[in-house]
């Protein structure tokens, strides 16, 4: 998909939420700062999105542009400039079940993930204000590979005096094949099991998060369908923190995120991935 199609769409969306009549429109902007330390391939790079979300009655519509540029070192050719579109449309059915289906494309001129689209579907049961489950399924369609995701997500919402608190526990199946010898996803295995946590507390519109994955992943979508790691990169273990404050319409957020690596298909292993995360956000 070409930049100008993007753009249209994230106009088109504008145009959408400026529409709306209800008090449930939110846009986020972030920008991220990349530094790459042990890696063959690349040295820094930068991500800058844009997210918007409109809740109307029972029907939650999301959709992100994000483009990112990185430099690169002699074994790529030229630094890599990656535009990323996503989308999601979620249904509240009843009070405790609702469904959800999303889609991601890749504009990349690296000509092996280039066109790569990825399409998913989940459901959500929430027995109680408390605790919800959800089960997600990616099916990522490149040129070079299929991958299948499954998502199974457990969150519990509670409170002590005046501290909210929301627990995730998730588990992330990831299965590759397909993949074309000589490729980018050449020395990847064929499944990975990764587990993971984010523990949130909220105090007066003060919040605060902490998050880590545990075993490897590869070619994984995260952040709910809102990020894909497209990239021949074995991730294996992530840790974050963020903090941040909402008032009454605006939202601002600092996140870093560690994360350690292998390159594959060269398997150059002790690679270190150091996030800077910048959010500002509002809602209308």
């Amino acid at each position: 998909m070409k930049p100008g199609v993007y753009i249209c769409l994230i106009a088109l969306a504008l145009m959408s939420v400026a529409s709306a009549s209800q008090n449930t429109t939110s846009i986020r902007a972030q920008y991220e700062m990349k530094d790459f330390k042990n890696s063959k391939q690349k040295t820094e790079g930068t991500t800058k999105t844009l997210t918007l979300k409109q809740l109307y009655n029972a029907h939650l519509f999301k959709a992100a542009y994000e483009r990112t540029d990185t430099e690169t070192k002699p074994y790529i050719p030229k630094d890599l400039e990656v535009k990323k579109l996503f989308a999601r449309y979620g249904y509240r059915i009843d009070g405790q079940w609702g469904v959800y289906g999303g889609y991601i494309a890749i504009d990349d001129n690296l000509v092996s993930t280039d066109g790569g689209k990825i399409y998913s579907l989940g459901v959500q049961y929430a027995p109680s204000g408390q605790l919800e489950f959800a089960m997600t399924g990616y099916y990522g369609d490149y040129d070079i590979m299929k991958t299948f995701q499954i998502d199974a997500k457990m969150l519990y919402r509670y409170a002590f005096g005046e501290v909210k608190s929301r627990s995730v526990i998730i588990v992330k199946q990831i299965n590759i094949d397909d993949c074309q010898e000589g490729s980018i996803c050449s020395n990847a295995k064929n499944s990975y099991l990764t587990p993971g946590f984010i523990q949130s507390l909220v105090y007066h519109g003060y919040f605060a998060t902490v998050g880590a994955f545990f075993g490897k992943r590869v070619f994984a979508v995260m952040h709910d369908g809102f990020k894909v790691q497209h990239h021949a990169m074995e991730f294996d273990k992530t840790m974050m923190a963020a903090l941040g404050k909402r008032f009454e319409s605006l939202e601002l957020m600092l996140k870093y995120v560690y994360q350690e690596a292998e390159e594959l298909p060269m398997k150059n292993s002790g690679v270190e991935v150091r996030n800077t995360v910048i959010m500002l956000g509002y809602r209308f």
